[in-house]
């Protein structure tokens, strides 16, 4: 499941951390922020490079020191490529540097939270050329090249991966050594995700959503629709015999969109809130009953521990990551996630057996995944040795 436990013992240190955008409504954002934090909580001295940080993300005490990163994709990412390498090299060397993302300074440990050709190989196998259009868009080829320079030519010091497949997907399309590489995956924090939180909030989180004592919320979180499974979901739900459950779409999307598109399914819009992303997503698990991602790729999956966290049931697909936190008492998994009819069976399943199961039931089973445990391990990898950059 994770990682094992290092041997050495961690002092105070100094660390760069670098990654394009700090903030609480991405995943990945929201998971450097956590670490940033939980290096300062131990007393380590923490800069930042990033283009972006948003407001209240990271301790006061953390020197951030914004580099340019502006600009359209693949642009932008690029042009923070370089100045953050060159932030690294002349304002702070001698410091351990932990990245995210292929777009970052060589040398450090990277944090891989996905495998951005295995997720072009899945865009491919989706219907309606959605694979061939993604493959010829200019900032997945700058992604494909930057990860080849990242992974092949070995520009790191160490690797972390989610899971043993994305372990297995660095060495399949990149030739990285199985000893390059440690399993660390990711967590949740347990003061923002917690039943007694979700119990606390629950009415009030309801009454913003318009949500009556009788309707079941199903709650979708993500930025993206076609591979997180949002069309199969809406269709499962409209074909469901029970005109209470209520879906809740929550993240970056055209809200018109998902709105033609559950009429395109069959589901009423009554049927059907739109939310705009937040960062304190943990209010929307608070007024939901049932959490549903039938993604077709996932090297992880943040949201599902999160909402399995605040104790809400969880229906996912085998192909995230994190469905090895979905146990039989807290959630289903699906074998299709583009199967209509087997969601639809499942969110019946769940409707009677799942939704209303105490909480704190479901938490217990994620508590081996809170944030304080998994990073204790990163902290050790990151001050396993402290590397000096000469230069890029």
């Amino acid at each position: 499941m994770r990682a094992q436990s290092p041997s050495w013992v961690v002092g105070v240190g100094k660390a760069v951390i670098v990654f394009h955008s700090f903030n609480k409504r991405g995943g990945v954002e929201r998971v450097a922020a956590e670490t940033v934090g939980f290096l300062v909580e131990k007393g380590h001295e923490v800069v930042v490079v990033a283009a972006r940080v948003e407001d209240g993300c990271l301790p006061r005490s953390v020197n951030v020191d914004l580099v340019p990163g502006s600009g359209p994709a693949p642009i932008g990412v690029q042009r923070f490529k370089r100045a953050a390498s060159r932030a690294v090299v002349e304002r702070h060397p001698g410091h351990a540097l932990g990245t995210f993302g292929v777009f970052a300074p060589p040398r450090g440990l990277v944090w891989v939270q996905s495998v951005h050709a295995r997720w072009i190989e899945t865009s491919r196998a989706l219907p309606s050329g959605h694979g061939p259009m993604q493959t010829l868009n200019p900032f997945h080829v700058a992604a494909l090249r930057a990860e080849r320079q990242m992974f092949r030519e070995r520009r790191y010091r160490h690797l972390l991966a989610l899971t043993a497949e994305v372990k297995l997907d660095l060495g399949r399309f990149y030739d990285v050594p199985a000893e390059d590489v440690t399993v660390l995956p990711n967590g949740y924090n347990p003061a923002e995700f917690s039943p007694e939180r979700a119990e606390l909030e629950r009415s009030a989180a309801r009454a913003r959503l318009v949500l009556g004592p009788d309707v079941v919320a199903v709650l979708f979180v993500a930025n993206e629709s076609r591979r997180k499974g949002l069309g199969v979901l809406l269709g499962a739900v409209a074909r469901l015999d029970q005109s209470n459950v209520v879906v809740v779409v929550v993240g970056k999307l055209d809200k018109r969109k998902v709105q033609k598109e559950a009429a395109a399914r069959g589901l009423a819009p009554e049927r059907l809130r739109v939310c705009r992303p937040s960062s304190d997503i943990a209010s929307y698990f608070a007024a939901g009953d049932l959490f549903v991602l039938p993604t077709t790729y996932e090297a992880w999956g943040l949201v599902i521990v999160e909402a399995l966290a605040t104790g809400l049931p969880v229906i996912t697909s085998r192909a995230a990551g994190a469905s090895i936190a979905v146990s039989a008492r807290s959630g289903l998994l699906l074998d299709d996630p583009r199967d209509v009819q087997e969601l639809e069976v499942a969110l019946a399943n769940a409707l009677r057996t799942l939704v209303g199961t105490p909480r704190r039931a479901v938490a217990a089973g994620v508590e081996a995944w809170a944030w304080h445990r998994l990073l204790r391990e990163y902290e050790a990898a990151l001050f396993s040795a402290q590397v000096t950059f000469p230069g890029t």
